[in-house]
C-alpha cells in the first residue's frame, strides 16, 4: 500500500493574520518562493481537502492549489480561485480511475508560469511515468513541496531544506530526452 496524502497552497501574500489564524489549525510552511503551504493527516479524506481550499480560496485574493496523491496510483490538482473549483488535473495508474482534464491553461495563467496553451503540463500528465516521477515533476512545474505531509514534515530535521522547491525544467527536459 502506498503512501496517500492532500495539502494546500497558497499562491501570493496573505496577511500575517490569516497566516497565524492557519498555523493553528494546520502545519505551515513557506519555505518555497510566493507559496504558503498547509500540510495536515485531515487532507487525507479528499472531501474535506476540497471543502476546506475552497473555503480558504474565498479568504485570498489569489489562487490556491490542492493537491491530493491516493496511495501512489494517482495524482490530482485543482486550482481553486473565490470558492470556486476553477481548473483540475492529474495523473493516474489506476484503470479504473480518469482523472478530470478541466481548464488546464488557467494553471498556467493564475501560477504565472511560462505555459500558457499548457503544452508542458500536459506532456507530464500524459507522459506514462511513475506517480512519484509525475508528482516531481508537478513540484518542479508549480515550484512547490507537494510530496509531503504533516506527520513527515514534523520529522525532518532540515524541514525546510526538504520542501523547498523551485521552478525549472531539468526534470520536464530529462523526460522529453528519454522519450
Amino acid at each position: 500500500m502506498g503512501t496517500t496524502l492532500g495539502n494546500i497552497h497558497i499562491y501570493g501574500q496573505i496577511s500575517d493574520a490569516l497566516i497565524d489564524a492557519l498555523a493553528e489549525q494546520y502545519c505551515i510552511s513557506t519555505s518555497c518562493a510566493n507559496w504558503i503551504s498547509l500540510y495536515s493527516m485531515d487532507f487525507q479524506d479528499p472531501e474535506w481537502l476540497c471543502a476546506e481550499t475552497a473555503r480558504i480560496s474565498n479568504m485570498v485574493s489569489g489562487p490556491v492549489l490542492a493537491f491530493y496523491c491516493f496511495d501512489d496510483d494517482a495524482a490530482t490538482v485543482t486550482l481553486y480561485k473565490n470558492g470556486n473549483n476553477m481548473a483540475e488535473c492529474g495523473a493516474s495508474a489506476m484503470e479504473e480511475f480518469e482523472p478530470t482534464m478541466q481548464e488546464l491553461p488557467l494553471f498556467a495563467t493564475e501560477f504565472g508560469i511560462d505555459d500558457i496553451d499548457a503544452k508542458r503540463l500536459r506532456y507530464i500528465l500524459d507522459s506514462g511515468a511513475e506517480i512519484t516521477s509525475v508528482i516531481s515533476l508537478l513540484e518542479e512545474y508549480f515550484g512547490v513541496c507537494l510530496f509531503a505531509d504533516e506527520d513527515l514534515i514534523e520529522a525532518l530535521e532540515e524541514r525546510d531544506r526538504f520542501l523547498h522547491k523551485e521552478r525549472g525544467r531539468v526534470l520536464y527536459e530529462t523526460l522529453i530526452g528519454k522519450q
